[in-house]
């Protein structure tokens, strides 16, 4: 599999997880639904955490693609009412140049945020929820 979704136990986390081998182009649209199931099925809202470090960087295609897919439309996960905040994991620059426009009313002023590894986005949630 291209790609891994769970929920954490220890915490309120619906935690993606790319794999080296994810290929958005051909990945991202059973990703999206598959995490969608998964928010589905909370009864409280978690952050949703997206671990895209292994990815390659993304184009600009794909960033465009990415935000509208995540942001846009009637099944945007990034505004699932399950979903209390959105974290991605990247050192990818577009990435975080995309979270700026995330956070505007084109997308819905969506929640998101951009940590370098997966500890201290996992840290930020412990201090939120602390």
């Amino acid at each position: 599999m291209t790609y891994t979704i769970e929920r954490l136990d220890d915490m309120p986390v619906a935690l993606g997880v790319w794999h080296q081998d994810f290929d958005f182009m051909r990945d991202s649209r059973a990703y999206s639904a598959d995490m969608r199931t998964l928010l589905d099925q909370q009864e409280s809202p978690v952050f949703y955490v997206l671990d895209m470090s292994a990815y390659k960087t993304m184009s600009l295609e794909e960033l465009i693609d990415a935000s509208n897919l995540a942001a846009r439309g009637k099944n945007a996960n990034f505004h699932h009412p399950m979903v209390r905040q959105i974290l991605l994991i990247s050192t990818d620059k577009g990435v975080e140049i995309s979270v700026q426009g995330l956070r505007t009313e084109a997308f819905g002023n969506a929640d998101t945020l951009v940590f370098p590894t997966r500890e201290d986005a996992l840290a930020y949630v412990a201090q939120q929820l602390s």
